[in-house]
């Protein structure tokens, strides 16, 4: 009988899984130890322990985790390893185990291609080289980790998604794998979802009502089409509809087309709890993708102001304030003589008469206003956008700004020029070493502020590109707005932002003011450019 039970101990990274011909593979780290121990007849292995696509960052594996089990159990003696990165890459967890928790247990310790036996000499105590080489397997890892972060982050900033699975109501480019492209079918489901919260239902409500039509949840979507994946928002067999997997899609601005990306982090390669970040740290990129909603239906959606009602003729919930005491004044039903009236009423006044109106005149105020706003715009939009050539407008401002970016460049060399001679006057003698460290401080921070206003400048252009990329979109999204003849909740929301009523006026602020604005004046824009 051998006098070494020993279990061997493999293990592939997550970043190299799949890589059947790296060295470090399963089977070839199973080869090694197997022909290592032909020659050491007073080994038997009687196990192996397996981690594919582990990180060696932690010893948090289920294989490992199995090997000391066994440990503990004393039925294994010895462990062997391909080389010491194979067991893992934290400096101070592995000299824990190989000093003190193996040393204990009597377990005898190899890592073959290293030429690592704590059985020669006097163990681990009198062995540098384990401390040496666990020590630059850290160093290694966090170098690593350092690279796939930057690579990561420029992924990011590029507008490529990283993640490892598509959100709901897309998939995967197959010519792209970092391209998010529109799934038709779940994209439906986002497409209901945003309008019946538009239309004030509740989170829960619309789940309640996905799982009565028997649509199948984002995770029960993603294991019919074959995904496999983890995920901490699944917790039982059957995954069903939730009001938070119906927030989660609803509060999701990827659907805008906009990439948020890097909203978490952890502290560092060993440590695997996330953290949140601040928002100002997200990565974003708008137009990543194709939106499947606009931002409008977004920002509806996400407002606020826009409350589950419960009387699907309360269109105005959230939206219609008292200008006396700027509260919200609440929808209101009574009978007189069999006849049922409808009100808002602000209900917070004291000291005076409360202010009140009929929904009926509230109703036919806002929607004769409301098309006298569109129609004041659309009609000399439509009118632009036909007799407009918008690549005019782009030749147009990007001469415009050539000039200016000419300009700045022409500074930016008489800048580079001076601070070159502060250096040449310096070692000429005929300043001080303080006063060129003064002129050499005031031109840096002038070159400084010229590169950010270029830089400023080519941004600028690139969103005015995009902006008339997106002139036709807008205005036939628009145009579906034109001669509105009833009102309900989806389009009070879409189109309205606060009503604002007293005893003898109705103020009305109407969303996408800006939209409209800056529309005509691109359109106006190009039409005198050409």
């Amino acid at each position: 009988m051998s006098k070494y039970r020993a279990i061997e101990y493999l293990r592939l990274s997550k970043e190299k899984k799949g890589e059947q011909n790296e060295s470090n593979s399963i089977t070839n780290q199973k080869k090694i130890i197997e022909e290592f121990v032909k020659y050491h007849p007073d080994i038997q292995i009687i196990d192996a322990k397996v981690d594919d696509g582990f990180t060696g960052t932690n010893f948090d594996r289920p294989g490992f985790q199995q090997l000391l089990k066994e440990m503990k159990e004393k039925t294994i003696n010895c462990i062997i390893v391909k080389d010491l990165s194979r067991f893992g890459r934290d400096y101070i967890e592995c000299g824990r185990y190989i000093e003190r928790e193996f040393a204990i247990a009597k377990i005898r310790f190899i890592a073959v291609v290293d030429g690592i036996d704590t059985l020669d000499g006097n163990g681990y105590a009198n062995n540098l080289m384990i401390p040496v080489k666990n020590l630059m397997n850290d160093l290694y890892s966090s170098d690593i980790s350092a690279k796939i972060r930057s690579s990561n982050d420029a992924l990011r900033r590029n507008g490529e998604y990283i993640g490892s699975f598509p959100v709901y109501g897309y998939q995967r480019s197959e010519a792209l794998k970092h391209k998010l492209i529109v799934d038709e079918y779940p994209a439906a489901i986002v497409r209901y979802i945003f309008s019946q919260r538009i239309k004030g239902r509740s989170y829960s409500g619309i789940a309640t009502e996905l799982n009565k039509r028997g649509i199948q949840s984002p995770m029960a979507y993603k294991k019919t089409a074959g995904i496999r994946l983890k995920t901490s928002f699944s917790h039982t067999e059957k995954s069903d509809w939730s009001a938070q997997s119906v927030k989660r899609i609803v509060t999701n601005k990827i659907y805008t087309g906009c990439l948020q990306q890097k909203k978490q982090t952890t502290l560092n390669h060993k440590l695997r709890k996330r953290i949140m970040l601040p928002e100002s740290d997200w990565i974003c990129y708008e137009n990543a993708h194709e939106a499947i909603i606009d931002p409008q239906t977004f920002e509806a959606a996400n407002n606020k102001q826009n409350k589950p009602i419960q009387n699907s003729n309360n269109f105005f919930s959230g939206l219609v304030f008292c200008a006396n005491c700027g509260k919200e004044m609440k929808y209101h039903t009574s009978a007189i003589d069999g006849k049922r009236y409808e009100s808002y009423r602000c209900l917070s006044c004291r000291g005076r008469e409360r202010v009140s109106i009929s929904k009926e005149k509230l109703d036919n105020t806002v929607l004769k206003t409301l098309n006298i706003y569109i129609d004041t715009f659309i009609t000399d939009l439509d009118t632009l956008a036909k007799d407009t050539d918008m690549e005019t407008l782009v030749a147009v401002q990007n001469a415009q700004l050539k000039k200016q970016i000419d300009k700045l460049e022409k500074n930016e060399r008489k800048l580079k020029l001076r601070i070159e001679g502060v250096s040449e006057d310096y070692i000429a003698g005929i300043i001080d070493k303080s006063e060129a460290e003064e002129y050499r401080s005031i031109y840096e921070k002038r070159l400084a502020d010229l590169i950010r206003d270029k830089n400023a400048l080519k941004a600028s252009f690139s969103c005015f590109i995009n902006d008339v990329h997106k002139t036709r979109e807008k205005l036939e999204c628009f145009l579906a707005f034109h001669r509105i003849n009833e009102l309900d909740r989806e389009l009070a929301v879409l189109l309205v932002a606060k009503i604002l009523i007293s005893d003898k006026k109705i103020k009305i602020t109407f969303n996408w003011k800006d939209e409209f604005e800056n529309l005509y004046s691109i359109l106006k824009t190009a039409k005198e450019a050409e």
